[in-house]
């Protein structure tokens, strides 16, 4: 996979200095009367490097660090379907469960938008945004641990500092996607959506890191890629040609749906308690 990844021919991105791949589940909507399932239309995933933590040069520290090639993370828990700790109490287990939370966008209305674990409990009229924080702290050593043991997230979540098991420090991501909202049931079979997962398989630029992050440039601090030499960018038009040449689907009615049952046949498991995962194929 990786090698796909570094010697793949064009990207969606138009900066050519990270070479990465991102996984966030799919929605769907559960027909009320026939019970079937239609995968959810979206805007797209949004995925947002930053820099935060005590180690970024816009907080003093003394810089941070690229991903190295083949290197993996989860952020989230498939299997949970309720809240144990008290917001802000601070553990990893607390900022795992705050790592995801949603919004739900009303602003076509005189209703105001507001933030929720799990699903809203009102109509969203301009979507559901869903926001995933993904760990930023890494052992420096392996690639990947189950259960991501390998990293754990800034003490603030998006800010602070590293624990001393995890000490180095990684650039921030941020994922972002925004569905048409009605009556939604996530892929892992999540009826409550309280905890999902995000993925992503990294390799970024180390020159990119340490070099694109001049605050005094107003350029670079709007967002203008290009304001980077070492970002590489590419014309819009050519990420927005660009196609994946080959999908390999082995859901047999495929995943647009309607379908009887959630791909790979995860059954609806509402909670409280933790979901039991299946092996794909096992149902």
């Amino acid at each position: 996979m990786l090698s796909s990844v570094l010697f793949g021919i064009a990207t969606v991105g138009v900066a050519n200095a990270f070479f990465n791949n991102y996984w966030v589940p799919t929605l769907y909507f559960k027909d009320p009367i026939n019970g079937t399932f239609t995968k959810v239309p979206n805007g797209g995933l949004l995925v947002y490097y930053e820099n935060r933590g005590n180690d970024a040069p816009i907080n003093g520290g003394k810089g941070l660090v690229a991903p190295p090639p083949g290197f993996r993370m989860l952020s989230g828990n498939a299997a949970k379907r309720s809240q144990v700790y008290p917001v802000g109490e601070g553990s990893q287990g607390e900022l795992a469960e705050r790592a995801l939370i949603g919004m739900c966008l009303r602003y076509t209305t005189t209703n105001p938008d507001y933030s929720y674990y799990g699903f809203p409990t009102t109509d969203c009229e301009a979507g559901l945004n869903a926001r995933l924080q993904m760990p930023s702290c890494w052992d420096g050593v392996n690639l990947w641990l189950p259960g991501s043991a390998h990293v754990s997230y800034l003490s603030g979540l998006d800010n602070g500092e590293c624990d001393a098991a995890h000490p180095v420090t990684l650039v921030h991501l941020f994922y972002e996607v925004t569905q048409d909202l009605i009556t939604l049931i996530l892929q892992a079979g999540d009826g409550m959506a309280t905890f999902s997962t995000g993925g992503t398989y990294l390799f970024c630029d180390q020159n990119a890191i340490d070099h694109c992050d001049n605050f005094t440039d107003p350029d670079a601090d709007g967002g203008l890629a290009s304001a980077c030499p070492y970002l590489n960018v590419s014309d819009p038009t050519v990420s927005d040609a660009c196609t994946i040449y080959k999908v390999e689907v082995t859901q047999p009615l495929g995943i647009n749906g309607p379908l009887a049952a959630l791909p790979g046949c995860n059954p609806l498991q509402y909670g409280p308690c933790d979901a039991t995962l299946y092996p794909y194929g096992s149902m």
